[in-house]
């Protein structure tokens, strides 16, 4: 009675410390999914941020209704933005203090109760002026933006230790599900009947199959995480390979298979196991062809050689039965590989012996090798589109939108590198600040599409005459900013010259030619300004008496 007290304490122990170690486990995986989340929150907020302050809040049309308080046409472009984006709970533009406006660069997001709110600054189309005392408010469904990105096993709440940017939030099932309480009573119940298997010929059986269960769900498990780790280090046709022979190892039945991949408009043979390779680069499959069908169910075929006969023409046909062992298969087991809601891909498992050598047991495992693989290539989809995402919005932070030139943060962050350079080989720069002379009243005349098309152009010529090692930026409507490395004052204004005659070349734009002067202001680093501001003010101070005296250009030290 002692000795049976004793072994049913010892099982509970073990109990208890799987079920610690499942828990902690699925709470530290949780975790990382709410650190996903919010990766991905905050890309996909900066990506809808950035999208509206340029489609809908940067234009003239809301600039002015904005500053009209012109609501029929506020309300529809508000009624537009509901329609176009997902989770727009409501938005609206209020009053704001000037203070608050200010405060803000283009948007904000904050994160509210269970919402997410995009505040942003109401610009004309050329971003040259913006409302001072109004912004306009995106209030979107946080719960169900993580939703529709994929984060199903999330719900926000109100009180809870783990948070998403402040937000309460619990997974959607308990942190502990029935498969680890059963595993923990399993490992807890085997360790108890390895205890007693010297006495108890029973208990040691069902021990040992305990065991081999584990084991091939061990193999299946570590095949799994072979097969991940060839997929996230790009050896995708190594992998696509390797799950294949796995397949044909773990399912019951299987002797030998193929991957079926779909390719545009059709499927081809990617890998085969148990088969000579030499028809797979030649060998595809339409749509219409396939003998398994498009209806996303595993399926168990028994005549697929009348399938083939039916459907295939006499050259594939001739080349897919060039291999002796495919008119020898009895049986196949076709599972789909489905990727938000598309079939990507094929298992074909075969047998040669018998038409009944798939069983509910192979059908289960082969159903979890093509979910796990269908899951792996969703989240590199995913990882891929948000990738791209990132090097849009990184791109774009750094870049003019029209003429994809360096803007003012990337000019600051090159000068600070530039300057740093310069004082190390104690070289001097030169900033040469040009403003397009009576470029306005292009705009205002032939409109700004015109005005686009030639900034455009000069930006391209511009680039033609600046060195490797020079810097050209656009600040903002018609005014640019180089920086010239090692450059003395006659070679600055030797530069001078050559781009204001690249610039004032004939410009064509929809059959009207147009002549463009500018002018110019320059100032040397260090000797006129040890930072980019003090070089900027300068230069300008050197292109204002530049207009005055109605010269090209002028030097900081002539304007004192």
């Amino acid at each position: 009675m002692k000795k049976a007290g004793v072994i049913f304490l010892l099982a509970a122990v073990i109990f208890v410390v799987c079920i610690f170690i499942f828990y902690n486990l699925n709470l530290r995986n949780f975790k990382e999914r709410i650190q996903t989340a919010e990766a991905v929150i905050d890309g996909a907020a900066n990506f809808i941020a950035l999208a509206l302050s340029e489609n809908l809040f940067t234009s003239d049309q809301m600039y002015e209704a904005a500053l009209n308080d012109a609501q029929s046409y506020i309300q529809s472009k508000l009624q537009e933005i509901k329609t176009k984006y997902l989770h727009v709970l409501s938005a609206s533009i209020k009053q704001a203090s000037a203070q608050t406006v200010e405060k803000i660069k283009d948007f904000q997001i904050n994160f509210t109760s269970k919402n997410l709110e995009v505040v942003l600054k109401i610009y004309d189309e050329n971003r040259l002026r913006h409302l001072t005392e109004k912004l306009a408010f995106v209030v979107i469904d946080l719960e169900g933006l993580l939703s529709s990105l994929g984060f199903t096993d999330i719900v926000l709440c109100e009180e809870s230790k783990l948070t998403i940017h402040g937000i309460g939030c619990k997974p959607t099932t308990a942190l502990l599900s029935s498969g680890d309480y059963l595993f923990s009573f399993l490992v807890s119940v085997t360790s108890v009947v390895f205890i007693r298997w010297l006495s108890v010929r029973k208990m040691v059986q069902l021990e040992r199959k305990y065991k081999d269960e584990l084991l091939k769900r061990t193999q299946l498990h570590e095949a799994l995480l072979k097969f991940t780790e060839l997929i996230l280090s790009g050896n995708t046709e190594q992998a696509s390979q390797f799950i294949l022979e796995k397949a044909v190892e773990f399912v019951p039945g299987a002797q030998a298979g193929s991957l079926l991949m779909k390719e545009q408009d059709h499927f081809v043979f990617t890998n085969v196991c148990g088969y000579d390779r030499k028809f797979v680069d030649r060998m595809f499959f339409k749509v219409e062809e396939l003998a398994q069908g498009m209806n996303k169910e595993i399926k168990i075929i028994r005549n697929l050689h009348q399938l083939n006969e039916q459907s295939l023409d006499q050259e594939r046909k001739k080349l897919l039965y060039s291999d002796e062992r495919v008119g020898q298969i009895k049986v196949l087991l076709s599972v789909p590989v489905v990727v938000q809601n598309e079939t990507i891909a094929f298992f074909n498992l075969d047998n040669f012996e018998t038409e009944d050598a798939f069983d509910e047991r192979s059908i289960e495992i082969a159903l979890l090798l093509a979910g796990q693989v269908g899951l792996l290539f969703e989240r590199i989809k995913l990882e891929e589109e948000l990738k791209k995402q990132k090097e849009m919005l990184e791109y774009l932070s750094y870049h003019d939108s029209l003429t994809d030139l360096p803007n003012r943060r990337l000019l600051e962050e090159c000068a600070e590198k530039l300057f740093a350079l310069a004082r190390r080989e104690e070289k001097s720069i030169s900033l040469v600040f040009v403003d397009l002379h009576k470029f306005k009243e292009v705009n205002d005349t032939f409109g700004h599409p015109v005005g686009d098309q030639i900034l455009k152009i000069v930006a391209t010529r511009a680039q033609r005459v600046v060195r490797k090692n020079d810097i050209l930026a656009r600040l903002g409507g018609d005014e640019f900013v180089f920086l010239l490395y090692n450059s003395t004052s006659e070679e600055s204004a030797a530069f001078a010259r050559r781009l204001l005659f690249i610039i004032h070349e004939p410009i064509v734009v929809q059959n009207i030619t147009f002549s463009i002067s500018a002018n110019m202001g320059i100032a040397f680093y260090p000797t006129d300004g040890d930072n980019l501001e003090t070089l900027l003010r300068n230069a300008d101070m050197a292109l204002y008496v530049a207009k005055r005296k109605k010269v090209p250009f002028a030097f900081y030290k002539e304007s004192i």
